[in-house]
């Protein structure tokens, strides 16, 4: 385990679990009001049908909330609050917002060859591992565009110009509210990212390519590091490697160099296509420099180079 998680758990000095709708009663007593949520679950949006069914009849808000923390075992919140005297909360996000937002893929199809041009069920993976499968193909269109374009963020007038592009809808063509309410149901289900401006970022690795200075600080002490699309990212240890060389002051040859020194002192591995080791010198600088070409164009798929 890495030391936040150690720490959190085993050694912080207040760690009192609370029920939602007591956490909910102590915030309406200290004159507070709940808002939402600033992070949502998939489970929340993809509820078996009767299980959804059930919680529609339940009136507050609150207590439907706290139910489906119970069917999807939900151990943390992350609550926004607000003065009991502001305006009434909404009790559903509101999808006409979507249309003056960016939108990223978090996202991408289970099958290596997916069919994105039938009704048929397609099954997508999130940034987490979950596996949600969708039949509507006006989503499976307009997820298979911003595929295409991730992690680049698209405008949400852009995305539905491609989206009808892309698909073949014929007179049932969506609307621009239809795809502000699909787009808002991929982000609640983790599918899809939302921003009010897109991130800036390298598309490609340049000659000396720069990572963020806080992302090569994070690869100094862990696997997790976070993106300029403010997404967090686990990275395996090659791609890590690299990361934390990328300052702007390498190029590929020294970044090549770099890992097939640290190599040759027997402090990282490299491995053929069989996963076998390389310990033959020439063999390692051939696959060393395969290796940081590999790691440099995740990199900047993953959104960690700077532009």
């Amino acid at each position: 385990r890495e030391d936040y998680y150690l720490f959190h758990e085993y050694l912080e000095e207040n760690n009192l679990p609370v029920y939602f709708t007591e956490f909910v009663e102590r915030a309406v007593a200290a004159g507070l009001q709940y808002v939402g949520e600033t992070s949502f679950a998939v489970w929340d949006s993809n509820l078996p049908k009767e299980a959804a069914d059930g919680l529609a009849s339940l009136e507050n808000r609150i207590v439907r909330n706290q139910y489906v923390d119970f069917l999807s075992a939900r151990m943390f919140r992350r609550s926004l609050l607000a003065r009991a005297e502001g305006p009434a909360p909404r009790d559903e996000p509101d999808a006409s917002a979507i249309r003056n937002l960016f939108v990223t893929s978090l996202s991408e199809p289970a099958s290596p060859s997916p069919d994105g041009g039938s009704d048929g069920p397609e099954e997508f993976v999130t940034g987490a591992g979950v596996r949600i499968t969708i039949g509507n193909n006006v989503m499976k269109a307009a997820l298979g565009v911003l595929l295409l374009r991730a992690p680049a963020s698209l405008a949400f007038e852009e995305l539905y110009a491609e989206t009808l592009a892309r698909g073949e809808f014929g007179s049932a063509a969506p609307s621009r509210e239809d795809l502000a309410e699909i787009v808002l149901r991929c982000f609640l289900s983790d599918l899809v990212g939302l921003s009010g401006r897109a991130p800036v970022f390298a598309a490609r690795p340049g000659d000396h390519p720069a990572a963020s200075p806080l992302a090569r600080a994070q690869a100094s002490e862990g696997t997790r590091v976070t993106a300029l699309t403010h997404r967090v990212i686990r990275l395996e240890d090659l791609t890590r490697f690299v990361l934390r060389r990328c300052d702007g002051s390498r190029d590929r040859a020294a970044l090549s160099r770099d890992l097939s020194a640290v190599v040759a002192s027997g402090n990282f591995t490299l491995q053929d296509e069989a996963g076998a080791p390389i310990i033959d010198p020439q063999l390692v600088d051939r696959f060393a420099g395969e290796a940081v070409e590999s790691a440099l164009a995740r990199l900047a798929h993953l959104g960690l180079l700077m532009a």
